[in-house]
């Protein structure tokens, strides 16, 4: 567990070089069973056993004598509950046990009945070295969240099993389940399961070319998400493009894939299919949420797949070949779902009018993909491109602000936004990003002064400030009182050069609706 505490320091404190070094430092001298645990933290980003956020508060309460206000307090300010509960417990604790024994033993607390897990945590503070408490938490939190993006794990595994990283990152997608035997597994080259996704290959986003446009295939971005569907003998799987097995939330995908009569990795995007034409992307939502689907919600909104790449087929691994040979493989492949649509184009200007139309055939614009390109893992430049539309828009007024997380939390940069409704403003979205840091500086500046009402950490303010929000779709929610929602808001600009009483109305968003949900 030292180690791994350490381990996780140097990820925090270290630029990529760093990082991995620090990581193949901990892999070479780590026993199997740690590594594995410590790849399947670092890979997945959760621990097994999460204990919940008020057992911890109570826990630091009854082991410091500290009120749960002062905590709570305390949390808002440094944005993380475990280093929270860190920095405020005291421990002379001396014993150094490994990785697996922790993981072990919180599996045994998370058993224990509710009432009796306080004392316990308590009485593991008390043994466990003030150094490592911090990592101890990340455990029991469950969100295990640290700077190490996926690519690094994979340099540095791959120096260590001296295995090209491709290959190594190729292992680490889909079911891995942490143990001496998985370690082992790794390093062998062969995790024995047949379910294994491919790395998914990732567009970038475009900024044009001098390049003829016959050197690419156009095809429409639609508006579902990512999937590979994998056969491969009896076995039959399919993924997100989170690495999330989500078979059970989709039979009627897997139901139809069984008439396929080879072995094969499709890359697709996962739809909802209504009268033949791909439904939006509100409709797949509400399949998205449901881990085993009713027959009527799967007759009511059937879920398909739109294939566009053939990546392994009788065994064979497809990637290295140009997409044009891939694409002609695909088109010869019996299968029961549709094939992405082409698009004949003789110009870039004819492009361009492809995606200005996206809309209207339920796509966020255009994929432009080079034909002699090979099936790369990861967002790699310069083969793949996405052209999308511009964002929806609608100019809104700050109703409530509220301190961020992690490096936001001394900041109010989580906004609440509002339209007006004859002179009352309703909220229509909440939005996180697309500010600067100073401008976010400034706003919390504003925030802070201008404060009307206190909600717990929320504060109320009067309508003055003005931003352009943007987002990629907009519909119907019972949910809301506006009864709109929309998809991916962020902010695009503050518009300090307008005031508050000409932001757009939910009469404007209504017609957005009308228009595009």
């Amino acid at each position: 567990m030292r180690a791994f505490a350490e381990l996780f320091a140097e990820l925090e404190s270290q630029k990529n070089k760093g990082k991995v070094a620090a990581l193949v430092r901990f892999f070479e001298q780590a026993e199997p069973e740690d590594a594995a645990w410590a790849l399947h933290l670092l890979n997945e980003g959760k621990s097994p056993a999460r204990i919940s956020g008020a057992r911890l508060r109570e826990a630091v309460s009854a082991s410091t004598g500290l009120p749960l206000w002062l905590i709570e307090e305390s949390y808002a300010m440094v944005g993380d509950l475990a280093e929270t509960c860190a920095l405020l417990l005291r421990s002379s604790g001396q014993t150094d046990r490994p990785l697996h024994h922790w993981i072990a033993v919180l599996a045994e607390l998370k058993a224990l009945p509710t009432d009796e897990q306080t004392d316990k945590i308590v009485e593991l503070w008390q043994t466990i070295p003030q150094s490592q408490l911090f990592v101890f938490n990340k455990l029991m939190t469950g969100g295990f969240r640290v700077g190490v993006a996926r690519g690094l794990l994979s340099q540095a595994l791959a120096q260590v099993l001296e295995r090209p990283a491709d290959e190594v990152l190729g292992h680490l997608m889909g079911e891995w389940t942490p143990s001496e035997a998985s370690w082992q597994a790794l390093q062998s080259g062969d995790s024995g399961y047949q379910g294994q996704p491919y790395p998914f290959f990732l567009a970038t986003r475009w900024e044009g070319t001098e390049e003829p446009v016959s050197h690419f295939q156009i095809e429409y971005k639609l508006d579902g998400i990512r999937a590979q569907l994998v056969k491969r003998g009896d076995t039959l799987t399919l993924w997100s493009r989170g690495e999330e097995c989500i078979d059970q939330a989709f039979p009627d995908i897997l139901s139809k894939a069984q008439s396929i009569e080879v072995d094969c990795v499709l890359d697709a995007e996962l739809v909802i299919l209504q009268d033949g034409q791909v439904g939006s992307f509100n409709a797949l939502q509400k399949r998205l949420g449901r881990k085993k689907p009713s027959a009527k919600i799967q007759a009511e909104l059937p879920a398909s797949l739109v294939v566009y790449d053939l990546l392994e087929e009788n065994g064979q691994d497809l990637r290295s070949q140009p997409l044009l040979q891939r694409r002609r493989r695909l088109e010869k492949l019996t299968h029961p779902y549709l094939l992405s649509e082409s698009l004949d184009v003789r110009d870039w200007d004819e492009v361009e009018q492809l995606r200005q139309h996206a809309r209207a055939r339920r796509a966020e614009g255009v994929m432009i993909k080079r034909l002699d390109s090979p099936y790369r893992v990861g967002r790699k430049k310069g083969d793949w491109f996405k052209f999308k539309l511009d964002p929806l828009s609608l100019d809104v007024v700050l109703m409530y602000g509220q301190a961020g997380h992690g490096n936001r939390a001394n900041l109010f940069s989580d906004y609440t936004l509002g339209v007006w409704q004859d002179e009352q403003l309703v909220p229509v979205a909440k939005a996180y990003s697309g500010l600067t840091r100073s401008e976010m500086e400034a706003v919390d500046k504003w925030i802070k002064a201008n404060t009307l009402e206190r909600f717990g950490p929320v504060r109320q303010v009067p309508p003055e400030l003005v931003f352009e929000l943007g987002f990629e779709g907009i519909q119907e929610s019972t949910r809301h009182k506006s009864g709109i929602a929309m998809r991916f808001p962020r902010i695009l600009r503050w518009r300090q050069d307008k005031p508050a009483r000409e932001a757009n109305t939910l009469q404007d968003a209504q017609a957005l609706l009308q228009e595009y949900g």
